[in-house]
């Protein structure tokens, strides 16, 4: 990653919040959109204007470091490697087959062309450059849609599928322990414990180093006022005992890196086939006549990844006929 690039990602960051807090999030993404890409929409003397895009090579491999609890990462420059590359040409070819694709939001075009990238983390700044945790794909207008307005989407005119691995997170904990899921929802079964709270503990527990002392905020306003993180923890580790020991081992990132790799495995397989698919961090959404077809892509993607092929669901949506 240049320099170059780097400079221009924070400088749009520091002019989306001084500058664009305020707009419609429409606009205010396009703005962004347009300073990572070097020129200001607003400008009539820019000298060259041209519609909202990408510059060409723009970075789609970022590495961030963790710089301390509840602090921004910090974004790295890094050497490349085959590693690097080959994902790079991953997400260049990804994006080429998506922008000649006719993607829609309410029988609008999207605001701005699809530019999807991979997002890595290492522990501190310090920490040797690897590219083994984190992974996710961002960069989908779709991504932060909510989830009411996911049927107003549409890809080469036809509605969407929303595919979705089955508890995805504890799936591959499970796989990494050498052990089965077992059978019933892995959230549930915990008396007086919403099922939601159950989710976000469990994800957090695998996630974190260390053991938990405090409740996340949002775990605590889920669960109740009678939980805390000691009777929490007991709890999960007493509903998942195989994967007990994994908690507060900082395990998260891993698992993620994982089902990105899944995901990517996934778009590729589709886009061989000429199916586009938009991704999310643990499914994807495509053409309803594409459903069957994808649901097989992604079941091939684990057994390529893992070994094994996690278990699918099709997720409901408003206005399904």
């Amino acid at each position: 990653m240049s320099s170059k690039t780097i400079r221009r990602y924070l400088e749009a960051n520091r002019r989306m919040m001084a500058e664009a807090k305020d707009m419609p999030i429409g606009i205010s993404v396009a703005f962004l959109g347009a300073a990572i890409w070097g020129f200001d929409p607003r400008d009539p003397n820019d000298p060259c204007p041209r519609p909202i895009g990408r510059e060409a090579g723009a970075e789609t491999i970022i590495l961030k470091a963790s710089t301390g609890r509840g602090r921004s990462k910090l974004l790295l420059d890094y050497a490349d490697t085959p590693e690097t590359i080959a994902m790079r040409a991953d997400m260049q070819a990804i994006n080429a087959f998506l922008a000649e694709a006719d993607i829609g939001l309410d029988g609008n075009p999207p605001q701005l062309p699809v530019f999807l990238t991979r997002r890595f983390q290492i522990e501190h700044p310090d920490a040797p450059h690897t590219f083994d945790q984190h992974g996710r794909l961002y960069g989908g207008f779709w991504m932060n849609l909510p989830k009411t307005r996911r049927h107003l989407i549409k890809i080469n005119g036809e509605a969407v599928a929303d595919l979705d691995f089955t508890a995805m997170f504890p799936q591959l904990a499970y796989l990494a322990a050498g052990a089965v899921l077992p059978r019933g929802d892995p959230y549930g079964g915990i008396e007086g414990l919403p099922r939601a709270a159950a989710k976000m503990g469990l994800s957090a527990l695998l996630s974190r180093q260390g053991a938990m002392r405090r409740l996340p905020s949002e775990v605590r306003e889920t669960a109740g006022k009678e939980w805390n993180a000691e009777r929490l923890s007991e709890a999960l580790a007493k509903r998942h005992p195989a994967i007990a020991s994994m908690f507060g081992t900082g395990l998260g990132l891993r698992l993620m890196f994982t089902e990105s790799r899944i995901l990517v495995a996934a778009l590729r397989i589709l886009m061989a086939q000429g199916v586009p698919a938009l991704p999310m961090h643990d499914g994807i959404m495509v053409a309803r006549s594409k459903a069957e077809s994808a649901k097989q892509a992604m079941g091939g993607a684990c057994g390529g990844v893992v070994g094994v092929a996690l278990p699918v669901i099709r997720k409901a949506m408003h206005a399904y006929g």
